[in-house]
C-alpha cells in the first residue's frame, strides 16, 4: 500500500529517540516473538485527523548467515501488553533478510518503515510498538553497534 503524504499538514508530532549507549539496547532476534527495544511510543491524535503515521528508523545486522527478520506494528492500551490492528496484520507487517540457503547472505540493513493507521481506529490514548521474530537459525542482531532507534508519530 503506498500513502502520499503532504508534510505540510503533519499534527501533533511526537519523536522518541532512544539512547543506545554500550549496546544497552542489543537484542537478538528468535522464533519467539520480541518487542524491539526503542520502538514503544504512546501517542493520542489530532481530534480532527484521518491517519495516524508511526515511522521507525533501526538497525538489524547478521548473527546466522541467511538471517532474516519479520516485524509487524501491534498496539495496546499500555507500554506492556499489544495485540494486532488487524487480525491478519495486513499492512502492517514487513520481511527483510532472506530465507533461503543459496550463497552466504549475511544482512545488515537500516530499518525504515512507515505504517498508517485509519483515525477511525483509535480512541484515546494508544501505545505502538515493533514487534519482531526470525526463522529459526537465521537470526539477527537489533540494534547492534549502539545503533540508536528513532520513532517519529504524528495525525494527518
Amino acid at each position: 500500500m503506498t500513502y502520499k503524504i503532504n508534510t505540510e499538514k503533519r499534527k501533533k508530532i511526537k519523536v522518541l529517540k532512544t539512547s543506545n549507549n554500550s549496546n544497552a539496547l542489543l537484542q537478538t532476534s528468535s522464533t519467539s516473538e520480541i518487542v524491539w527495544n526503542g520502538s514503544t511510543i504512546g501517542y493520542t491524535p489530532s481530534n480532527d485527523a484521518d491517519y495516524i503515521i508511526y515511522e521507525f528508523i533501526g538497525q538489524m545486522s547478521k548473527k546466522d548467515n541467511y538471517n532474516n527478520m519479520t516485524i509487524r506494528l501491534v498496539s495496546g492500551s499500555n507500554d506492556s501488553s499489544f495485540s494486532s490492528i488487524e487480525s491478519s496484520d495486513s499492512g502492517y507487517k514487513c520481511h527483510f533478510g532472506q530465507n533461503n540457503t543459496a550463497g552466504n547472505g549475511r544482512y545488515s540493513e537500516l530499518i525504515n518503515v512507515r505504517f498508517a493507521i485509519p483515525k477511525s481506529y483509535w480512541d484515546g490514548e494508544k501505545y505502538l510498538a515493533l514487534k519482531c521474530t526470525s526463522s529459526s537459525n537465521k537470526t539477527s542482531y537489533i540494534n547492534s553497534y549502539s545503533y540508536n532507534p528513532t520513532v517519529i508519530i504524528y495525525s494527518i
